[in-house]
């Protein structure tokens, strides 16, 4: 759990009131880096008590929107998804606007996974 990434989703998320709720379930699975950030979606629906489909489509929005990355896709059991918090959008590191490399895979929009450049952890 990060207080400080938490504090940095009250004082600057998203302002659609359904993302940024859901923005700070995930900040309270995050390191203080944004990063280690393995919520279940059905976790993330009972803590935001939001279905689990409109939870997929808020996560797809806040990747689209640039507040998450996925990093890695869970595709079943034991196999998590982790999640990226861009710390720059929420302006806890300085720098210039984070842009996403595409995976290898990127022609269809469910397939394509972005990746964050490396974003430097301040104390």
């Amino acid at each position: 759990m990060s207080i400080r990434v938490m504090t940095a989703v009250w004082e600057s998320g998203p302002q659609e009131p359904s993302k940024r709720f859901l923005l700070l379930a995930l900040a309270d699975h995050a390191s203080d880096a944004g990063a280690n950030c393995f919520p279940g979606l059905d976790l993330l629906a009972e803590k935001t008590q939001i279905s689990i489909r409109q939870v997929q489509r808020l996560l797809r929005q806040l990747e689209t929107d640039g507040w998450i990355a996925i990093l890695k896709v869970g595709d079943g059991r034991g196999h998590r998804t982790e999640f990226l918090i861009d710390l720059r959008r929420l302006h806890l590191v300085k720098g210039d606007t984070v842009t996403p490399l595409q995976n290898k895979k990127g022609c269809h929009l469910r397939q394509e996974r972005v990746t964050f450049a490396t974003i430097p952890h301040t104390p």
